[in-house]
């Protein structure tokens, strides 16, 4: 990229205005046609200087104004002052950022100068790691404590698209059996960010939501007890509950793993697989604390305001991720990573993260041999 990188100022033909315009686009006199990807991220940093800015095409080519007669000169600049940066990307696309100001304003046409070096210091090549979150579960075919037939559970996969229905005839079962059925989790998903799924309102079913609630819970009979994860848990979440009531009540029993709910931690995996690998973390929302995330780079982005250039030239790999199911912060995503693909030509990796539940290990030793352990 950088040796096909150009960057210049020169005057164009245009009416004067009371604000700075960053082009979406526009003609170069060379190079044709520039796509300016990164145009609202140059806008945002010149509003963040106090300058009126507009964000739009630039109207016709950006070429060089011809020389304008004296006396005219005289009476008020001939022309606009424009700064480009422009470079050829992997594909032979030229991208770029531009700015244009009045010369009669010189206060302007320096910060405009000043804001587009900034953001052209920015330039380079980087990668884009985007955690795929794991597929949402299909809603409950049956209401929370309903006992699912055994052949649906077996043979219908529609069935058992979400845990929740296993785990309400498992409930059941305990129930019915004189246990008093220990529901663990807050239920919340990967992110905090739903309302956690109704729990089965019968009597002998007792939610415990946290470690500390794990602490305290009380029960009629510790020898009759049973426990569930409660679906959209993350699996760290309740083993640190399950550990805890463990070591309080040395009889309980319950739920076998291959009915746990593992697509939240799987979701938190494949976050904290590409944050492990990046210099800078964005995270569109901002609105909650996540322990199980850290990262010295970590930045909470409400909008592209937030992001700025002297930040973004250190960073050659960036993890973009959140709670990308809400339409708000899926959308500011989409955003932030059209804007990074106009700074410099952008690799997007896709992480994902998946865990696939089996029971069929007893397997005569050469099928192991073979990794076929989980496989059909």
């Amino acid at each position: 990229m950088n040796r096909t990188r150009l960057t210049e100022a020169f005057d164009v033909a245009g009416l004067p205005a009371p604000e700075v315009t960053v082009p979406t686009g526009f003609t170069h006199p060379v190079r044709g046609a520039v796509r300016c990807p990164a145009a609202p991220l140059l806008a945002a940093g010149l509003a963040r200087r106090g300058v009126p800015v507009r964000l739009a095409p630039w109207p016709g080519p950006l070429t060089p104004a011809a020389p304008t007669p004296a006396p005219a000169a005289a009476a008020r600049p001939a022309a606009l002052r424009a700064f480009t940066t422009t470079y050829l990307d992997v594909d032979g696309q030229v991208i770029g950022l531009a700015v244009v100001a009045d010369p009669a304003l010189p206060a302007l046409v320096e910060a405009a100068a000043a804001e587009l070096r900034c953001w052209s210091d920015a330039l380079r090549t980087r990668r884009l790691l985007l955690p795929v979150p794991a597929p949402a579960c299909s809603p409950p075919r049956h209401a929370p404590g309903t006992l699912v037939p055994a052949r649906e559970q077996d043979h219908d996969p529609t069935a058992s698209a979400c845990r929740a229905d296993r785990t309400g005839a498992t409930v059941t079962s305990y129930l019915e059996r004189g246990d008093t059925v220990l529901v663990l989790g807050s239920g919340r998903g990967a992110w905090a960010e739903r309302p956690p799924r109704p729990l089965p309102r019968r009597p002998g079913v007792v939610p415990v939501l946290s470690a500390d609630h794990a602490t305290t819970v009380e029960v009629p009979d510790p020898a009759k007890l049973s426990f569930v994860q409660r679906p959209c848990t993350p699996v760290e979440e309740f083993t640190t509950i399950l550990d805890i009531l463990r070591f309080r009540f040395p009889l309980l029993r319950g739920q076998h793993p291959d009915q746990w709910c593992h697509r939240p931690t799987d979701t938190r995996d494949a976050v904290r697989s590409a944050v492990a690998e990046s210099d800078l973390v964005l995270l569109v929302d901002g609105r909650h604390p996540h322990p199980w995330l850290a990262h010295p780079g970590l930045i909470p982005v409400g909008s592209i305001t937030d992001l700025y250039p002297a930040v973004l030239a250190r960073a050659a790999t960036i993890t973009l991720t959140g709670p990308l199911n809400r339409p708000a912060a899926a959308t500011l995503s989409d955003t932030l990573a059209r804007c990074l693909s106009g700074l410099g030509p952008l690799s997007v990796i896709r992480r994902r993260s998946t865990s696939e539940p089996a029971t069929d290990t007893h397997l005569p030793p050469e099928r192991h041999a073979a990794g076929a352990l989980g496989k059909p």
